[in-house]
């Protein structure tokens, strides 16, 4: 499994997401450590803007984004984040999903723009693509283009976590026979991105193979589903894995 998370950019910077991982520079248990020192109880801050639709739809809205991310923040330890700013609405074509930061007065990334593009009645697509955008939160401003296509392959791995993690959740406390096709209908979303993907032995021969594809098409999601899928096997063993993302950005 360890196989699936080993990768070396650029010939300099090892990168391993896993337990035994070294993230620039650092041991995974040296993150832990760090990170630990930094988490606050409570919630991530959700601040919801430009909405058009009726009071249900918002409430609706409001907590899908939620579910999206709680599952995610909760299984990383509960790390300090910014502010995220959340709009939505019947934008136009070709605009959005995306997450963008705006510098604050002392010149720090805060808060973070989340644009979304689901209908507020499709909660499913919502927690997909909040779940998507959360991951680039949790990753950080300041990428390198070298690993844009890493990043985008664990956002979308967190895409798909945060809905199955929800289907099993909503499957363990449903009562109502609508509660419990929900639950499925969100199992259902993720699974038929898995089931289209062929599984793939080894991550990092896979990237090798297509380094220069991914550098330079790094949002080509349908290409990347094998890293993303992959990943997703490791995550929903190991969540607590999530801690390591907030490494992605960061340089030695």
């Amino acid at each position: 499994m360890a196989d699936y998370c080993k990768f070396s950019f650029l010939g300099l910077v090892p990168l391993l997401l896993v337990c035994d991982a070294v993230a620039y520079g650092q041991t995974a248990d040296q993150i832990r450590d760090s990170q630990t020192r930094n988490k606050k109880k409570g919630h991530v801050r959700l601040e919801f803007t430009h909405f058009s639709g009726s009071s249900t739809e918002e409430a609706s809205f409001k907590m899908a984004c939620r579910n999206a991310i709680d599952v995610i923040w909760e299984s990383a330890g509960k790390p300090k984040l910014p502010t995220i700013v959340i709009r939505s609405g019947r934008i136009r074509k070709g605009l959005g999903p995306f997450t963008r930061y705006k510098l604050s007065g002392d010149q720090t990334f805060a808060p973070a723009i989340v644009l979304l593009r689901a209908e507020p009645r499709d909660r499913k697509k919502i927690i997909f693509q909040m779940g998507h955008e959360f991951g680039h939160v949790l990753a950080g401003p300041g990428g390198h283009a070298h690993v844009q296509w890493l990043e985008e392959s664990l956002c979308e791995c967190a895409a798909l976590f945060a809905l199955r993690e929800n289907s099993r959740i909503f499957s363990d406390f449903a009562e109502l026979e609508s509660e419990k096709r929900y639950a499925r209908s969100l199992a259902e979303y993720a699974d038929r991105s898995i089931r289209i993907t062929p599984p793939v032995k080894s991550l990092s021969k896979w990237y090798a193979d297509h380094a220069n594809y991914l550098m330079e098409n790094a949002t080509d999601y349908d290409f990347n589903l094998p890293a993303s899928v992959a990943f997703l096997r490791y995550f929903e063993q190991n969540p607590t894995a999530w801690e390591t993302i907030e490494n992605l950005n960061r340089g030695p």
